[in-house]
């Protein structure tokens, strides 16, 4: 097995996928380091664990579905291959499928899908569908401190009922998630049925949040806790509260949240009692154009409809201008 130089290019030859290291910067011929034929997923994790280079760039291709057993929300084994820790090297991972859309689906132990560590980016890119469980102790995805997920076209992420008390999808602590492209739809979750972001950033340029629910608030997004949520385009549509006393369809802010929105559609959402499609409390922030007002539509609480729902502690910003609290529109 040859050393690793600057510039190495990684096969990985297995029935489930091919791995491709990605880091060359010197434009020299690169090493070829191969892996046994025939190691399973996560005997292929585990040597990307071990062996990934910081600032490295690593394209995961499946040529099959792969099911993982979850890594634990509460009490992660941090030993497990789809925890998704360096020892703080920053390295980038890219998931996707081959030509057919391929899925990575929680097995018999629940728990997150993938962990997302600190100085760690991970790629959801095309053709790939992650597939969460009944009845799960953890989201799908779980970002941590200064980890960051993207997310681009053709990606899923689904089938996820979470027991606890965050998101169902995908749950942010002091990181980033970037929309750009995607799907996350049919999730469920006490506080944020498809995304819950916690004093982090989330930045949505397209994609579609859809179809999922919050027993408590924000069926379809929640950001809390000086969270910035910067939406400039994407969907947001079809969420919903189910328990009868309860707020924020389609998105819910709470506690010194930050929302700008200068693009997107947010659609079709439903609260119990206020907030159909944005609901705001406690020092939060909303700062839209007059020109999007159209873009919140076909919202509904109990009573009819409802767009947005800004409580007297809160703002409401249109164009620039403060508006009077507390605004129902």
């Amino acid at each position: 097995m040859k050393s690793f130089r600057k510039c190495v290019e990684i096969v990985v030859l297995a029935l489930a996928f091919t791995l491709v290291y990605m880091g060359c910067s010197n434009g020299s011929t690169p090493d070829k380091l191969i892996i046994p034929e025939g190691a399973n997923s996560a005997e292929q994790l585990d040597w990307l664990k071990t062996n990934a280079k910081s600032g490295g760039t690593y394209e995961i291709t499946l040529t099959a579905d792969v099911v993982i057993d979850g890594v634990p929300n509460e009490t992660p084994d941090t030993s497990k291959p789809n925890y998704l820790d360096f020892g703080g090297k920053k390295v980038k991972i890219i998931l996707k499928g081959d030509s057919s859309m391929r899925t990575v689906s929680i097995g018999a132990a629940d728990g997150n899908l993938f962990w997302v560590s600190s100085g760690v980016t991970f790629v959801l890119g095309n053709n790939i569908t992650l597939h969460g469980k009944n009845n799960n102790n953890s989201p799908v995805i779980f970002v941590d401190e200064s980890g960051v997920l993207e997310m681009n076209s053709n990606a899923v992420i689904t089938g996820n009922t979470f027991t606890g008390v965050a998101g169902g999808g995908v749950v942010v602590y002091k990181g980033s998630f970037k929309m750009s492209g995607g799907t996350i739809t049919n999730n469920i979750g006490e506080y944020g049925g498809g995304v819950n972001i916690n004093n982090g950033t989330f930045i949505m340029s397209s994609g579609t949040i859809s179809g999922n629910e919050a027993k408590t608030h924000g069926g379809g997004v929640l950001v809390c806790l000086g969270t910035n949520f910067e939406m400039s385009g994407g969907t947001i549509s079809g969420n919903f509260v189910s328990n009868g006393d309860k707020t924020g369809g389609g998105v819910y802010l709470w506690n010194e949240a930050i929302f700008t929105m200068t693009g997107g559609t947010i659609s079709s959402n439903q609260a119990s009692i206020n907030g159909g499609g944005v609901y705001l409390i406690t020092n939060s922030v909303f700062n839209l154009n007059s020109s999007l007002l159209t873009s919140i539509h076909s919202n509904t609480n109990s009573s009819g409809p409802q767009q947005i729902y800004v409580n007297s502690d809160s703002t409401i910003k249109i164009d620039g201008n403060a508006q009077p609290v507390p605004y129902d529109y």
